[in-house]
């Protein structure tokens, strides 16, 4: 039997009297969670509003589909973003280490703040240029803005940023038969057409 002292009894009082450390509420990063999960809900019942009015198209291929599509993903995504805020909020330190004040909030409000410029920008091109080459440039920029090494990574981003949007565009005009803003690039394949137009410049407002 292990002899009771002064050392053991110190170190039984202390572990059985101390709580596990937490780190503080994550207050910006559920707040940024919130609007997320608000916004996408908003676009949901938009688009569900839209497919459900008098003489709307509600086959498979109608333009219902990409709409309710997006926003129920946005939703999802959402939601998993929230739940894992609360899920490493309820989570002690690593190594029992005491929690600093940032442990508990960890939005990048200065990444934030121009990603909401570069959809902005996104929005003010998409007309202009075109869905693909839009969408390109914006994500392009949202890689570079939230931490992508350049020029190691340049490369890699430049062809996802490319190849992403240009599948989308695909999938959607020749699956689901919806028309995506062309912009300056005109793309059939069906007829096997490829060019540029000149771009046309307006406001998205």
């Amino acid at each position: 039997m292990t002899p009771l002292t002064t050392e053991t009894l110190g170190v039984a009082v202390r572990s059985g009297a101390t709580p596990p450390a937490r780190r503080p509420f994550p207050i910006g990063t559920t707040v940024v969670g919130v609007v997320l999960l608000a916004a996408g809900s908003v676009l949901l019942w938009s688009a569900v509003a839209a497919a459900t009015t008098q003489g709307a198209d509600r086959s498979l291929r109608g333009p219902w589909i990409a709409p309710v599509a997006v926003a129920t993903a946005w939703i999802a995504l959402s939601l998993a973003y929230l739940v894992r805020q609360l899920v490493d909020w309820r989570k002690p330190p690593a190594g029992g280490a005491e929690p600093s004040a940032s442990d508990g909030d960890r939005v990048r409000w200065t990444a934030l703040g121009l990603h909401i410029a570069a959809i902005t920008g996104f929005a003010m091109l998409l007309k202009p240029l075109g869905f693909v080459l839009a969408g390109a440039a914006f994500m392009i920029v949202s890689m570079r803005i939230f931490g992508s090494a350049w020029p190691r990574y340049l490369l890699r981003d430049v062809v996802v940023a490319v190849l992403l949007p240009l599948a989308i565009y695909l999938v959607v005009k020749e699956v689901l038969g919806v028309s995506l803003i062309q912009g300056v690039l005109h793309l059939n394949l069906r007829q096997g057409e490829l060019y540029l137009l000149p771009p046309v410049w307006e406001w998205p407002w």
